[in-house]
């Protein structure tokens, strides 16, 4: 089992648990975890082998190694108002340090992005656009901006920076003064801000050395949970983390007395949310009178990891009926473990194109129990990672979508299918 599960257990069941070193009883046992969520560094070492190492302290130096061109930095969890009324988003971009700024780079369209080094072949000439977007690393001052693009007036907006821990930022736009709560800016004005694209802040990250001494106890405190085991923990809330590959040294003394150093390489990331981009459903189908048919969709899914797990759907089908079941059953999504969408495609850069197809029964049968059932079908995706988390409920809920399956003789006139010819008990004048 891998190390992330013992840490869980670790955790979860409030217990020490002893793992079997697979190398070498003379060598240290060491876990380490870092939770984005808490900005904590969890650490286990295990020295209970070590009979020279009756002490109830250890401190470990964490040394970040590398340049942060592997740093990935996403807006999430953002909202734009003008107080009048809420404006959808567009997806905000994450930046890769090592990524070039695409856009659209065409001054007539209503998203054109004058910070855009590429263009994206994704401009907008037609309805409203408001998506703010991250602009490219500064290595000189440790610094990005963040942009907004608004095709409307607004008066109020916030966003979390997810990735890393921000030190400091600036507000680049004496009208939209901006305020850090944590990893939070949050922009309130009663004054309209005109539409147009804004530099809005800059934001600062720690600079090199990252690095930092942590004391872990053997002292049933701070995560330690048996005193006097010879296992010893820590959590630690690092100032300014830089998730990043990480040297790990502290001294002991081997049971033959000599005093050695461990020092080994670990990776401590920042696990991004997986979520959806895009749903692309019909919004209605015609079930054939004799033959069976099929539904086919696609789910497209991004993870600024790269680590996404599986795609898997949910479907509310309370509202469908037919001759045999005349009564709608329970409001309630339900799911099966085979109910797993197929990799279909590759997007761009930790994009995916997942798709499925559905066999439905034909409108007609001799036997009424294998009658397809017509009306409204709601579904939701789940998107998992290699971590086991999952979208959020907001993204769920925001890409929930519906399908409408339709039969002549259901009392409703498709105009994509029928036509008073070819269903006149539907399409009556």
């Amino acid at each position: 089992m891998n190390k992330s599960y013992w840490i869980l257990l670790v955790i979860l069941l409030g217990c020490e648990i002893k793992i079997n070193n697979e190398r070498d009883t003379d060598i240290p046992e060491v876990l380490i975890n870092y939770n984005e969520e808490k900005n904590e560094i969890f650490t286990s070492v295990s020295l209970e082998h070590f009979k020279n190492m009756d002490v109830d302290s250890l401190e470990i130096e964490f040394e970040r190694e590398g340049s942060f061109l592997d740093l990935t930095v996403c807006i999430e969890n953002d909202s734009i108002y003008d107080f009048s009324s809420t404006t959808t988003l567009e997806e905000s971009n994450c930046l890769y340090f090592d990524y070039q700024n695409y856009g659209c780079i065409n001054k007539e369209a209503i998203n054109y992005d004058i910070f855009a080094n590429f263009d994206n072949g994704n401009c907008k000439f037609e309805g409203d656009w408001r998506q703010f977007k991250l602009g490219r690393f500064d290595i000189e001052t440790y610094s990005f901006p963040i942009y907004l693009i608004s095709s409307k007036s607004f008066q109020w907006f916030e966003f979390d920076i997810k990735g890393l821990q921000v030190e400091a930022i600036e507000s680049l736009n004496e009208n939209i003064p901006c305020d850090l709560d944590d990893n939070n800016i949050l922009f309130n004005n009663f004054n309209l801000i005109q539409p147009g694209t804004y530099e809005i802040v800059r934001v600062y990250l720690s600079p090199p050395p990252n690095n930092y001494v942590i004391s872990l106890n053997d002292l049933a405190i701070n995560g330690d949970m048996i005193a006097n085991n010879q296992i010893f923990h820590s959590k630690f809330t690092p100032e300014s983390f830089i998730p990043g590959n990480y040297l790990i040294n502290f001294d002991y003394l081997k049971n033959d007395g000599d005093e050695t150093r461990f020092s080994e390489n670990y990776y401590l990331d920042y696990n991004f949310t997986p979520r959806i981009i895009n749903v692309e459903m019909p919004s209605e189908v015609m079930l054939n009178d004799s033959l069976w048919t099929t539904l086919e969709f696609y789910v497209t899914v991004f993870d600024a990891n790269n680590n996404i797990n599986q795609v898997k759907y949910l479907i509310n089908t309370s509202d469908l009926t037919n001759d045999y079941e005349s009564v709608e059953s329970d409001d309630f999504f339900s799911s099966d473990p085979s109910w797993i969408m197929e990799y279909n495609n590759f997007v761009e850069k930790n994009t995916f194109r997942y798709t499925t197809i559905i066999p439905l029964k034909p409108a007609v049968s001799e036997n009424p129990q294998d009658e397809g059932r017509t009306g409204e079908a709601i579904f939701q995706f789940n998107v998992f990672d290699l971590e086991n988390q999952r979208n959020t409920y907001n993204n769920i809920s925001q890409f929930q979508t519906s399908i409408l399956l339709l039969k002549c003789g259901d009392e409703i006139c498709s105009e994509n299918y029928e036509d008073e010819n070819s269903c006149p008990k539907d399409c009556f004048e």
